[in-house]
Parts: structure tokens; sequence; C-alpha cells
């Protein structure tokens, strides 16, 4: 039987070793942390009784029917849908910016206005750079402008969260494959020459020893404050007098009736290895030019697959992420 290590227990290591095991692959999983599940990784507040996203917000929103039905195979999902509100200069409003928007402001925006509004003092938080800088790619994530009031943050066909949590799903996923917790960080090297294959999801540079420098990523600070109930899933700070660029009330993940909520709030920071979490690749300009130093690299390494955000340097979610490495595992 063939040995296959999975370096990394999130979405796309879950994803890569569920598939693997599948089709008759050995397989093992090794990961840095005290728990699996990566950056999906949930909890339960003992004070609150909330359950916490511990490195920010995660839901499952797709168009995939193939995707919705893998994840069915380890969870039961609800029917939660994102509503985000922005506090802007112009008062509190629904994004993407919407008729119900206009309303509030009382005078429709031009679009202009509305990425001045909306984007500019999120966004440039957000990367750390001018807004000017910044590729289509990222600030067309969200529309300029929805027609309509529907202020579902995102119209996919397919939405929800594992009613047991993701840890619980990342478990169910991993049934039957040993995965080994609290590995040293560089421990793959010594195992790569050990299996016929390796998945690797850490970031690329660092498996090529930084060869090419190191890659740049945006982190996030998290500060947790207990506080009565909100009326708001998600809060983004479209200003420049707050620090943090959203606040994530956990009492909504599961519709849960309580009088305090753990409310959190993200503080945009740069990435420093070691120090902080590598959350956001910087996809444009000079790193995009940097990463594609890589590539030839990454093409030329036998019997290794690179998965997920940090390995193949894309802005990813979760269903991209397991649709990705699904087909690299054809």
């Amino acid at each position: 039987m063939s040995l296959a290590y999975v370096i990394g227990s999130g979405t796309a290591g879950a994803t890569s070793a569920r598939i693997l095991k599948d089709n008759g692959w050995d397989v093992e999983v090794f990961e840095t942390r005290e728990y699996l599940s990566g950056n999906c990784y949930d909890y339960v507040d003992d004070k609150t009784g909330c359950v916490i996203h511990a490195h920010g917000p995660h839901a499952i929103h797709t168009d995939s029917e193939r995707v919705w039905n893998w994840l069915h195979q380890f969870a039961q999902f609800n029917n939660f849908s994102v509503h985000v509100w922005a506090n802007t200069k112009l008062g509190r409003i629904p994004i993407p910016y919407n008729d119900n928007s206009d309303k509030i402001i009382g005078r429709r925006l031009s679009d202009n206005e509305i990425r001045e509004l909306v984007f500019r003092d999120y966004s440039e938080k957000m990367w750390g750079v001018k807004m000017e800088e910044l590729p289509m790619g990222i600030l067309n994530r969200l529309p300029v402008r929805k027609q309509g009031t529907d202020g579902a943050f995102t119209q996919q066909k397919y939405q929800g969260l594992p009613k047991n949590g993701f840890v619980d799903m990342f478990k169910n996923i991993f049934d039957d494959i040993p995965v080994h917790l609290n590995v040293p960080k560089d421990e793959w090297k010594k195992l790569k020459d050990k299996c016929d294959l390796l998945v690797f999801t850490g970031k690329v540079d660092n498996y090529f020893n930084y060869e090419h420098g190191p890659l740049a990523y945006r982190s996030l600070q998290f500060e947790h404050v207990y506080c009565p109930k909100t009326c708001y899933i998600q809060l983004n700070e479209c200003n420049r007098d707050n620090g943090w660029n959203r606040a994530i009330d956990h009492s909504y993940w599961y519709n849960q009736d309580v009088e305090t909520t753990v409310v959190t709030r993200e503080y945009p920071v740069e990435h420093v290895e070691g120090v902080n979490n590598p959350y956001y690749p910087m996809i444009f300009g000079q790193y995009l030019e940097q990463f594609e130093k890589y590539k030839p690299l990454m093409q030329a390494e036998k019997n290794t697959i690179f998965a997920g955000r940090t390995a193949t340097y894309k802005y990813l979610t979760i269903d991209q992420t397991i649709a990705r490495t699904a087909n690299k595992l054809k």
C-alpha cells in the first residue's frame, strides 16, 4: 500500500487525507498546533456557552453541489446565512450596499461614492496599502452595489454551518486516519523522503527554505470582549476611527438566546514569522511577482502536492480549497 503524509490538518489537509484514504492510500497527518481543523477551529466559551470561531468567522457558502454533498458525509448543516453591516461616516448600513443602504442614508449614492464610503478605509486597514494598489480580484470579492433589499452577504446556492461545529466535522473527516498533533514546525522535512506522496499545506516559501525570500501575508490580532448580545452578526468598521476591521458576535452562529455574548474584534497586522499566523496572501504587485519565482520550483518538485491558501499563495474560500484540492488528487 502506498504511503502519504499530509502536512497540516486544516481544510486542504483534511480534504487530501480523506480522498487519499478512500482511494486506498495509507495516510498519516502531521499538525503543528495542539488541535486539528486549522483556521476553522471552534470551541465553546465556558462563561457564555457561545461557540467561538477562534481564527475569525467561517461559514460554508458554495454553488458547488459536489462540494456540498461531499461535506454532508461528515456533518449535518444548519441554514446559517451571513448578514453584514458596515459602520461608516454616514451611519450603519447593510453591505453589500443595496437599496436599503440608500434608504438609510437618504439618497442614492454613485458607485464611486460607495467605493469611498465602504471600501477605502476597510481595504487600506486590511491590506496595509492604498486602495489603488489593490487588484480588482480582491476589490471585486464584494459587489459595489447589489440590487434589491436582500441583506444576505452571499447569494450562493448552498449555505450553512456544521450543526455540531467545525471541529466535530473535521474529526469525522479524519476518522480512521492518524493525526499527530504538536509536531515540531519543520518535522515534515524529516518525513518527506519516508513516504510515496507528501501533501504540503504550509507556507510555500518555507518549503523551499525561503530561496526567493519570504512571501508577504497579512495576519490578525483578536480581541475578545464580553458584552450584551448585539444587533449584528458582523459589523465592519469602514472608517478610520476604530483600529479593528470587523466585530463578530459569536452567539449568532447557532442562534443562541443569551444575555451575554462574546464579540471578537479583528485587527489587521503584518504577518511576522513565528509571531502570528499567515491568514491572507498578498497576491498583488511585487509580492505576486515574487511568488512567480517559486512556481518553477513547485512544478519541478516530485511526489509533492501543494494545497491550500499558504501553499498555493491564493486567497481561497473553504469551498474553493476543497474543490481545488480534490482536483489536484485526481
